[in-house]
């Protein structure tokens, strides 16, 4: 009988601590399965974090790539634009070379031209007058009757035969058709 009671003891505490063992493995699985949750949500966090972040490098990298392309592109368009404004300074400097050209001709030629127009106007006796670009003006000594004449004649309007003949008419003081009004 002892042995039953030390036995049903035996068994009672066996009983007891498996029903402690088994409790603390509820709440040691109860912390590992809510430990677990918690983890399974940070991995997920963390590879929805990733994935944005993988998209977005990517979407960087597709920038990058694109900018490096035009970047390219607009280096071969500065080239060209520097090459072209090399060529046009180029034709400047001839433009400019031959107008210098031309100007020291005509700074050779103003000495003749004033000897031609001061004979021209010693010949004719007309004064001209270089203020308006739209009349021959200017004024007329006629010699055989020693009179001085105003006359205005708008080349626009007659041929240029006519123009030249009311001119010369005016130096011989004969003609005046052509003449324009007020102008004596």
């Amino acid at each position: 009988i002892s042995m039953v009671s030390s036995a049903a003891a035996t068994i009672d505490r066996i009983e007891k601590n498996a029903s402690r063992i088994e409790q603390n493995a509820k709440n040691a699985s109860s912390k590992l399965k809510t430990r677990i949750t918690k983890e399974e949500e940070a991995y997920n966090s963390e590879s929805n974090e990733l994935r944005n972040q993988k998209e977005a490098v990517e979407n960087i990298q597709s920038e990058v790539n694109a900018l490096t392309h035009t970047h390219g592109s607009l280096l071969n368009q500065d080239e060209e634009e520097q090459r072209k404004i090399n060529l046009c300074k180029e034709e400047v400097a001839e433009e400019i070379e031959e107008l210098d050209m031309i100007e020291v001709e005509r700074m050779r030629e103003v000495p003749r031209v004033k000897r031609a127009i001061s004979m021209y106007a010693m010949f004719t006796g007309i004064k001209w007058n270089y203020d308006r670009d739209d009349m021959l003006e200017g004024i007329a000594t006629i010699p055989t009757t020693k009179e001085i004449k105003r006359f205005s004649v708008n080349p626009e309007l007659h041929s240029k035969f006519d123009v030249a003949n009311t001119i010369w008419n005016s130096i011989e003081g004969r003609d005046k058709r052509l003449l324009s009004p007020n102008v004596e």
